[in-house]
């Protein structure tokens, strides 16, 4: 790469995942938050590509399992009761 950067060619190093994770700038740029997910154990995240001074950059919580927030958005957005819950669980609607 820096003998073609040498010469005058546009060049750079081609990078696989293992490389990225390793390399200084990312780590100085904190690209990666490596979290705890509970099936695939710990687990690589990127941030945000950008740095904006009063927003968080880094990921604090691994992806969702299938249904893990299903009561929360029920109850707390759509204002369903338990019992409406309780309701469509018993009718096999939410799994």
């Amino acid at each position: 790469m820096l003998r073609l950067q040498q010469a005058g060619v546009c060049a750079a190093v081609v990078q696989d995942i293992e490389d990225n994770f390793n390399d200084p700038q990312t780590a100085h740029r904190g690209t990666f938050s490596f979290l705890e997910h509970p099936v695939v154990g710990k687990h690589p995240y990127t941030n945000l590509g950008f740095i904006l001074p009063k927003a968080p950059r880094s990921i604090d919580s691994p992806g969702p399992l299938l249904g893990e927030h299903t009561h929360k958005v029920l109850k707390e957005f759509v204002g369903m009761t338990d019992a409406e819950i309780e309701e469509l669980e018993g009718a096999g609607v939410l799994r």
